[in-house]
Order: C-alpha cells, then structure tokens, then sequence
C-alpha cells in the first residue's frame, strides 16, 4: 500500500473558505479575542498564525498582551467584561500561562458559549457526556484530518495515544472511545510504552520532544499523528522522524503541515459556530 501524507493545508483552506462564503454572503459581523500572558516566541507566533487565518475568513479579531508578572484578578476581571461583551463571540487564552497564574481559574472564567478553545470544565463535561457543547481545537482537527483522507477505523480497532494533557491527549481519548474504538493512553509514567505503541492501528503523539517515538516502535499496520511542536537546527520537527518512519508506516503528518493548519482552523470554525449559536441561527 502507498504512503499518505497526511497533510493538512487542503483541509484548512476548505473550512476557511466554507467560513469565508458564509460571512461574506450573511454579511456576519464575527470577533475573536485572543488573550496572552507574557512574551512567549512560540505563543506569540501560535497567535499571529491564528489572527491571520480569522483575517482570510472575514472574522474580526482583537489581540490583547499583558505583562508577564500581571495578577490572576486582573485577568479574569477583562475576561468577564469580554463575557459580557456583546459584540465578542469567541474568547481563547494562549497556553502555557506563566507559572504563577492558575490555568483553571483563567480558562473557566470564560463564558461556556464563548468557549471556543472547547476547555473550560463545562465544555469538557458536555464532550464527555456526548453534549452540544465547543469540541477542543486539535482533538477536533485529528478527526477531520482523518475524514478528509478517507481513513476510517473499525470498532476493534486500537488507538495509543501518548500525552494526556486537557488540550489534546485527554479529549482525544474520549471522542475515540465515543467512536467506540479502543483506546490506550500513555504518559510519562507508563512503563513498556514500546509494547503500547507496536499495538496500534492508530497512534498518536502528543509530547513535544524531538525523536521521543522511534521509528523501530512503528510498524506497517499504522496511521500516525504526529502533533508534536520541535525547533531543531532552525527548523520546526515533530516528534518522529517523518524521513525515516515514513518509510514505515501507512500513513504520517508532516511536521509543520499536518495537524497543525487544521487546529488552526477548526479554532476559527469554532468562534463561527459561536456566532452561530448565541445569535440562534442554527
């Protein structure tokens, strides 16, 4: 069988522009706050690239910065005036927040239906209970990149996941089970991960370490996502080596290129959807 790359700049330009024909011809007046703590390089150009894809789909965007060293209060006090802000329809927190700030206290200070980034608690329960509620971004965009290439799976298929973050790793897991797949997650603590991994059909790695999955691990049988975020002699790797491992697998995300475009764009998707829905257009 011949290799996929599985790309994901199609699939982005598809739902950007699905967006873009729907605010065009509705004359919909959309808008997006993105909030940052601090001067994180990465953050920064995680929002730059959000901000510009808002842009081509015709969704208003404001970013605002604070200081790093700026009270948890005051944060969430602007969040609340943003929730109460008629006009504001999405609202996402850049994450990591710098260590004196609760991560849990800032993201569920915002409003459930303006919740675009899909993890306040409320959010995550309703995705747990099978809810109508905002799905996680990236979690969100690993489906869709798989429906866009045709890869479906059965229900005793198995899926390994390594990460279990609120982000992706955890959220992830829950739609797969609810797809009625097998599911094993894998953390820092699990031993034998190499037994894990040569189990599956699917697997996904969600780490953020460069070379962390070796390419003996893999094998013929799988499809991977590789969602993990490197900078290695100037340039931007995953967590597997994709030159190596693709001569491996079925199937494998490029690193930058595959799920990353389709976060992006399933974030904007989603503050539509906002709009959407706190304007009872649905």
């Amino acid at each position: 069988m011949e290799f996929i790359r599985l790309e994901g700049l199609s699939l982005k330009k598809q739902i950007l522009n699905n967006i873009k024909k729907e605010v065009t011809e509705n004359k919909y007046d959309i808008k997006l706050v993105t909030i940052q703590v601090g001067d994180n390089p990465a953050s920064s150009i995680y929002i730059k690239n959000k901000i510009s894809s808002c842009i081509y789909a015709g969704v208003k965007t404001l970013s605002l910065k604070f200081e790093e060293d700026t009270k948890e209060s005051v944060i969430i006090s602007k969040i609340q005036d943003l929730n109460n802000d008629k006009s504001v329809n999405g609202i996402m927190v850049q994450l990591p927040l710098p260590a004196h700030l609760n991560r849990n206290n800032i993201i569920n200070a915002i409003s459930e239906s303006k919740d675009v980034d899909g993890i306040t608690d409320t959010n995550l329960g309703k995705l747990v209970q099978g809810g109508n509620g905002f799905i996680p971004c990236t979690p969100k965009g690993i489906i869709r990149l798989l429906q866009h290439h045709n890869i479906n799976f059965k229900p005793q298929s198995k899926v390994v996941i390594v990460g279990t973050s609120i982000i992706v790793g955890l959220p992830l897991s829950i739609m797969f089970k609810n797809m009625q797949l097998t599911v094993t997650t894998c953390n820092i603590f699990t031993t034998d991960i190499e037994k894990h991994i040569k189990t599956a059909d699917l697997l996904v790695s969600a780490i953020g370490k460069r070379d962390v999955i070796k390419t003996e691990w893999l094998t013929k049988k799988q499809y991977v996502i590789d969602i993990g975020i490197n900078r290695y002699n100037n340039k931007v790797v995953g967590d597997i080596n994709f030159e190596l491992a693709k001569k491996v697998v079925k199937g494998l995300t490029p690193t930058p290129g595959g799920a990353g475009p389709v976060t992006v764009a399933c974030l904007v998707e989603n503050t539509y959807l906002a709009f959407i829905r706190q304007n009872k257009l649905d």
